[in-house]
């Protein structure tokens, strides 16, 4: 693991995380590419960046959901430029974001490394996380269900 950091993300690697996500297929709403996203996670959570010989090469998140001894921390992100894949940057990162004793958990991963390494780290899998692709416009609205705009309020 020689030339990495991990260390707390700030605003300022906004940018980096953003450009790391959208690499890695994370080009979403509600992924690193979204500043909002970003944004929540540094306000509300643990988010961390890896840096590879002083640039900015990973990013990682997680949330504590519930307080007490039904808290558990869940593993939002754990994302690596795919050009830096296989120096140890997530597994660098996950250590640094386990710190409590909380149970651990996230939902799934495209990628084929990704479970093993949580796994060693205490993570599981509470359920799988479906990919669907299609087209929306060949499903019907259930009878009785309904769409009406709803108010900031």
């Amino acid at each position: 693991m020689t030339g990495i950091t991990v260390r707390d993300a700030a605003a300022a690697d906004t940018e980096a995380i953003s450009r790391i996500a959208i690499a890695t297929g994370q080009d979403e709403e509600w992924g690193g590419s979204d500043p909002a996203y970003v944004s929540h996670l540094l306000a509300h959570g643990r988010l961390v960046v890896a840096e590879y010989r002083g640039a900015v090469a990973g990013f990682g998140a997680t949330l504590r959901i519930g307080t007490g001894p039904a808290a558990i921390t869940m593993l939002c992100d754990l994302f690596v430029d795919p050009d830096r894949h296989g120096l140890g940057l997530g597994q660098a990162m996950l250590g640094e974001l386990w710190h409590d004793s909380t149970p651990r958990m996230t939902f799934s991963s495209l990628h084929a490394h990704a479970l093993p390494l949580y796994a060693r780290y205490g993570l599981d899998a509470w359920w799988p996380l479906l990919y669907l692709a299609g087209d929306v416009t060949a499903l019907r609205a259930p009878a009785g269900w309904a769409v009406a705009l709803a108010s900031l309020a």
